[in-house]
């Protein structure tokens, strides 16, 4: 159970974030199934947090610094995401349905199958790291590995940073274009992707096409990533 002292602590982040800098690494921070619902922790230092089933819906943690924390199992669902730090943090089996990340920071960070993401986000593609149910890590490299920074923006930006790593690609002197996307996706962000490029096609003069599809099973090459 959570530490009773750090909840209280959190109610006034400046004295929060005071205590941190002067306790550094001495003090563990306990907040392991620790109810924050509704919270509000903006630019609390929680790096190195155990926030194990935490739960956090709702939550404001625009600014925060959660960096290599650990929310295994923590519910940020609905949570205001903005400017976040997780760089390194342990996300495996965490729900961040319908959380409102923008402008984070995720290089490095670990999820598993079951962690649950917004339709916006694709985890490889901002540098975070598949850990498979036996505890090893995924051999495929991040699509943001070798970036200065990994960061998250929307849906929009997204499909940029998948053109810029080739999973979109298309055939400049073809009348169609080829898509290709990574096996890790849900179809739900598929369906985003495909909704933002339709809409950009519309105002470039196009028409759009249509994003209702059916998916099939193929046998594809391994992707090289440049």
């Amino acid at each position: 159970m959570a530490n009773a002292r750090h909840i209280k602590r959190l109610n006034e982040i400046s004295l929060w974030n005071e205590w941190r800098a002067q306790a550094g690494r001495d003090i563990k921070v306990d907040l392991v199934n620790a109810n924050l619902r509704k919270a509000i922790l903006r630019f609390a230092n929680l790096s190195n947090a155990d926030l194990r089933q935490a739960n956090l819906d709702w939550a404001k943690l625009d600014g925060a610094n959660l960096r290599n924390s650990d929310l295994r199992g923590a519910n940020l669902c609905n949570a205001s995401l903005k400017s976040v730090d997780l760089r390194d943090a342990d996300l495996r089996g965490a729900n961040l349905k319908y959380a409102y990340i923008e402008d984070a920071s995720l290089g490095g960070a670990r999820y598993s199958d079951d962690t649950i993401w917004p339709i916006n986000i694709i985890p490889r593609a901002v540098g975070a790291r598949r850990i498979r149910a036996d505890g090893t890590e995924d051999s495929e490299i991040p699509l943001a590995a070798g970036w200065k920074e990994n960061r998250v923006f929307g849906t929009r930006d997204l499909v940029e940073v998948l053109a810029r790593r080739r999973i979109v690609t298309e055939k400049p002197s073809s009348d169609t274009f080829e898509i290709t996307f990574s096996e890790h996706l849900r179809p739900e962000q598929i369906s985003a992707v495909l909704s933002v490029l339709a809409d950009h096609y519309r105002k470039c003069g196009g028409v759009g096409f249509i994003t209702d599809f059916d998916f099939e099973e193929v046998t594809t090459a391994a992707l090289a990533y440049a």
